[in-house]
């Protein structure tokens, strides 16, 4: 009797896999459909991190311009924190990039933050601040080439971001 309940018990629970397989499977779709919709991870961690790519950026051409720490301090607003604000995150970021080693320790960072189908409006912002000054510097094209790649995005893929983000200067003019 109880070889026959267990049998029993057994082929009950081979039916219901299915079900409970596409349930998780509705669910897990529902979750990343959500996911999508609400904001981006607002990460206490983004802003200073991802700040520090900015300023190293800017950097890379030698000079430092009032317009790139404008420019920096508006990229990174929409990722600060509750209570946090750009002039702090600001200082952060420089302080995080005098003391990173490299730009391939701070883009491992941003990934562990950022899905890859966004990282491209990392891509977006970091051509905002390049552009910020007015040129571009060979320095800052090395850069923004080794940084696009560590986000797991193409050339094209950066070419077409920097596309995007001169159009939007050339139509604010």
């Amino acid at each position: 009797m109880n070889n026959a309940n267990s049998a029993s018990t057994s082929q009950q629970t081979a039916l219901l896999l299915p079900f409970l397989g596409a349930r998780h499977s509705c669910f897990s779709m529902l979750r990343r459909f959500l996911n999508r919709l609400t904001p981006p991870d607002r990460s206490p961690n983004l802003a200073p991190v991802f700040g520090a790519v900015l300023v190293r950026l800017a950097k890379a051409d030698g000079v430092y311009t009032a317009d790139e720490r404008a420019m920096i301090m508006s990229q990174i607003t929409p990722l600060l924190g509750e209570g946090d604000t750009a002039d702090t995150a600001l200082n952060n970021a420089e302080e995080i990039e005098a003391a990173a080693g490299d730009t391939i320790h701070l883009a491992n960072q941003i990934k562990q933050l950022v899905p890859l189908d966004e990282r491209v409006n990392l891509i977006e912002s970091a051509w905002a601040v390049v552009l910020a000054d007015g040129s571009r510097d060979a320095h800052e094209d090395a850069i923004m080439r080794l940084f696009a790649k560590l986000m797991g995005l193409s050339d094209g893929d950066s070419a077409r971001a920097r596309q995007r983000v001169t159009n939007i200067k050339g139509s604010a003019s």
